[in-house]
């Protein structure tokens, strides 16, 4: 179950790839990663709560939805769901990662995750999706690149 946790925070992260670098680049999340790495680590924790708190559920009505073959809506809330804990949830931890590593409890479940996460990249299927989607967008980036090339050209006609 971890690992396919993994799997589907990967890809969601790698398909909204433009958008949630577009997002994160706002003033808003600078500034709430600037104002976590000034907290106290109990107050990271707290910090984490309310985007958990809305992230999880959605992420589990999404499969829930999906089981029941409610595929649009599924869809959407799993996006929402992963969405959020990559803008807001990894945010917060990654800013406040040296407060939080000083739970030893924290310590050891964060080596545990990454250990999971470096495994689960190592899987042969894995690296083979990821090369095609490598493949891919490299293809999709010289389409609209050539596509631009010609439309261009044909404007200054």
């Amino acid at each position: 179950m971890v690992a396919l946790a993994i799997l589907a925070r990967d890809l969601v992260a790698w398909a909204g790839g433009p958008l949630w670098r577009w997002i994160a680049r706002l003033r808003l999340l600078a500034l709430l990663s600037a104002w976590v790495a000034t907290l106290p680590r109990w107050a990271v924790l707290l910090t984490l709560a309310a985007p958990i708190a809305i992230s999880e559920p959605l992420k589990l009505g999404g499969l829930y939805l999906l089981a029941i073959g409610q595929l649009k809506l599924g869809a959407a809330l799993q996006i929402v769901g992963h969405g959020l804990s990559i803008l807001l949830v990894e945010r917060i931890v990654h800013a406040g990662l040296p407060q939080l590593l000083t739970y030893r409890w924290f310590a050891w479940g964060w080596g545990w995750i990454e250990a999971i996460r470096a495994a689960v990249g190592e899987w042969p299927l894995v690296v083979a999706a990821r090369a095609g989607a490598r493949r891919l967008a490299e293809q999709a980036r010289r389409a609209a690149r050539d596509m631009r090339l010609w439309v261009a050209h044909f404007v200054r006609r």
